[in-house]
């Protein structure tokens, strides 16, 4: 095994193939019984510990902001002398493309379209500003500053354990202020297990979404079935491309495609507001900003607690936190791995606030757009989308000139997407086989990907993305409480770096780096 896959842990390879196996296994063999079993499992989870989900992934959100504030801002990921390795943009496309950029292709149209008309609170006619209001900030909460909390929190503590303290870039060195040198031992090993079989629980979902939107658009631009067949095609070209990118390394892999992506992206949004409504999508940005703002609170702690949503929140909110757990450890790494070099101000600007104020952006125009056209009969948005929700660009850029061209570039937007998520996810399974190695064994990587992509492509045909929400969250519940236990390690870990850098606060000092350049 050492000579196939480098230098592992071989316990936590076996354990973490062998349950990703058996759940295959499970779901082909008795669909139904797999389905019935993990819907028991989420409907406890969400009725009995909702509001947990809630409290924790708002927490964190608000322990990131403090340190933002704090003084412990000016410490760096690494060695105060060291500097990051990537510039700010390519660090900021690589977080996108790594993290939410997959979400945001799928229902930066279709979530604000659906909540426009069905939802269980901010009651309104769907074509009024209230109404319009409300959808473009439950979105945009959905994927704002709560999506970004826990993994920039996990990639936090991370990079600072592994270039302070030389300890591994897994999630079990994470704890490192909490646990100390144990997390080389047996309880290092049962959270970086855990932490493969949560990121594999999330990255799948992720596989799903994206497969559902190119099958889609492969129907609509070309007429191809949307089959079995055709998913199985799509998710053979998405793992070849992600395992090409994953062995050529982050320089020449991710970064390249994540850049790519990014330009397109920001292209389509452009293009979205010069050739759209351009006034009408301003004024649904604009409100927008004031929306999320207006509603952050009663949006971020919604519970139903008298279950008006009849499941509403399970499909969204709940499920939306749970999926965020999952994500916490590949992304937490992944960023960790190109954040070496930052201050920690700088690094929770650019991982946390940055990207929150692009998703207000995004669902701003994008969302704006799609109204639009729904509440002036331009197209049948809703109809469509509450049938095909993977339709929502598609259906969108059907009333834009070069329309088609434009669902071209979607689907490509998409694949590239998907391909460096599961890039991000493959290298942190890896990490954390090999032992928290910087740099994990190509051949690990390599089968990672592919355990990847049949665990998606399974779980999708045998219950949709229902199926892959469900999982999601309940793989989520046992990884909550390891997140739950990052800030009191990160903190530890920066109280005593602080004291060791600048020492008393009543004692006037310098950066390390100044010091050196007077001496000089």
């Amino acid at each position: 095994m050492t000579k196939l896959f480098g230098d592992c842990y071989k316990g936590m390879f076996l354990i973490s193939v062998l349950v990703m196996i058996g759940l295959v296994i499970f779901a082909i063999a008795v669909p139904d019984t797999f389905t019935t079993f993990w819907n028991g499992l989420n409907n406890g989870i969400v009725i009995n510990f909702g509001w947990w989900y809630a409290i924790l992934a708002n927490s964190v959100c608000f322990f990131l902001l403090f340190l933002l504030v704090s003084k412990y801002g000016k410490l760096r990921i690494g060695k105060m002398t060291d500097r990051p390795e990537h510039s700010t943009f390519s660090w900021i496309a690589m977080l996108f493309s790594s993290n939410v950029g997959v979400g945001l292709i799928f229902w930066g149209v279709a979530e604000p379209i659906l909540h426009l008309i069905d939802r269980p609170y901010l009651f309104a006619d769907p074509a009024t500003e209230t109404s319009l209001t409300a959808s473009l900030s439950i979105s945009t909460a959905h994927w704002g500053i709560v999506a970004w909390g826990p993994c920039t929190l996990a990639a936090l503590a991370i990079g600072f354990a592994a270039y302070r303290h030389g300890k591994p870039l897994t999630m079990a060195g994470a704890l490192y202020g909490v646990l100390g040198d144990k997390v080389h031992g047996p309880w290092g090993k049962v959270i970086d297990t855990l932490s493969v079989i949560a990121t594999i629980a999330g990255i799948c979902t992720t596989i799903g979404l994206g497969v559902m939107s190119v099958a889609y658009g492969a129907n609509y631009m070309f007429g191809i079935e949307n089959s079995v067949m055709l998913n199985i095609v799509i998710l053979v070209l998405v793992v070849a491309t992600f395992l090409l990118s994953s062995s050529v390394g982050i320089g020449r892999g991710i970064k390249r495609l994540s850049t790519a992506n990014v330009y397109l992206s920001i292209a389509m949004m452009v293009f979205i507001l010069v050739f759209g409504p351009t006034r009408f999508i301003l004024n649904a940005t604009v409100t927008n900003i004031g929306g999320y703002l207006d509603n952050f609170f009663q949006v971020h702690f919604f519970l139903d607690t008298v279950g008006a949503g009849e499941g509403w929140l399970n499909s969204w909110t709940i499920f939306y936190w749970g999926w965020w757990l999952c994500w916490t450890p590949f992304v937490g790494g992944f960023i960790a791995k190109i954040s070496k070099g930052r201050t920690i101000r700088e690094f929770i600007m650019g991982a946390l606030i940055a990207p929150t104020i692009l998703t207000v952006l995004w669902f701003g125009i994008l969302g704006g757009a799609a109204i639009f056209s729904e509440i002036n009969n331009i197209a049948p948005m809703y109809e469509t989308i509450s049938q095909y929700s993977e339709s929502g660009l598609y259906v969108l850029f059907s009333t834009y000139p070069f329309g088609i061209f434009l669902s071209l570039l979607v689907l490509v937007n998409m694949i590239i997407f998907v391909c460096t998520s599961a890039d991000a996810a493959s290298f942190y399974c890896a990490a954390c086989i090999n032992k928290g190695s910087v740099t994990p064994h190509v051949a690990t990587k390599v089968l990672m990907g592919i355990i990847i992509g049949i665990s998606g492509l399974v779980l999708m045909q045998t219950g949709g993305l229902k199926s892959l929400q469900t999982v999601s969250i309940v793989c989520a519940f046992p990884f909550s409480f390891i997140v739950a236990l990052m800030p009191f390690s990160t903190m530890k870990m920066l109280n005593k770096e602080y004291l060791e850098v600048f020492g008393d606060d009543s004692i006037p000092h310098k950066l390390p780096e100044e010091t050196e350049k007077t001496t000089a």
